[in-house]
């Protein structure tokens, strides 16, 4: 994210985690290749040098200050999608005097698949947002709230169907389905 500058790893190999504090803390949403790059249209792969001159990000203090440290100078990045103001990108650092070549190559035919690895992550991520509220907000009601499978299986108790089950001689679980005492209620609740 660029305004205001921020950023964190989804996922990375061979990165090692003080590198991750450093880049999200000082550089993230706040240099060359962010900036360039955030002008690709998702989907689409190129080279750093398509994107900045050289030269130019050689004078940036994330070369100078992060990358020149571990030799790195160029990469490949993929715009793999955009989100409100946040951005989500593929970048693959490499050594100055190594040409990417078919690597170059390969990634346009790959993108597609993290696109679609990230869209559900996200997704995945929001309905266990959502999720965790409701859940929430069922704890805080002084109603018991059971939510059973059409066999009577128990799928959700909220706190207080909890307490109920745990000190009613009335209702309880078998085998994790409600069992009532009375055998009438029992069978209209089958029912």
């Amino acid at each position: 994210r660029h305004t205001p500058p921020s950023g964190r790893f989804l996922g990375s190999a061979g990165v090692n985690p003080m590198a991750h504090d450093v880049y999200i803390n000082s550089f993230a949403g706040n240099n060359e290749w962010s900036f360039s790059s955030r002008k690709l249209p998702v989907g689409q792969v190129a080279h750093t040098d398509q994107l900045v001159r050289r030269q130019r990000f050689y004078d940036s203090s994330m070369y100078r200050d992060f990358l020149q440290h571990w030799g790195y100078g160029v990469a490949i990045i993929g715009m793999l999608d955009r989100h409100g103001p946040d951005q989500l990108g593929l970048v693959l650092p490499g050594p100055i005097e190594r040409e990417p070549g078919e690597l170059l190559t390969a990634v346009p035919f790959l993108l597609p698949h993290f696109q679609r690895a990230a869209r559900i992550s996200r997704r995945i991520a929001e309905a266990d947002l959502r999720t965790s509220a409701a859940t929430s907000l069922l704890d805080s009601s002084p109603y018991s709230v059971f939510a059973l499978a059409p066999d009577m299986y128990m799928l959700l108790a909220n706190s207080s169907a909890q307490a109920q089950l745990e000190h009613s001689p009335v209702i309880s679980l078998r085998s994790g389905r409600l069992h009532v005492a009375d055998a009438a209620a029992q069978l209209k609740l089958e029912a």
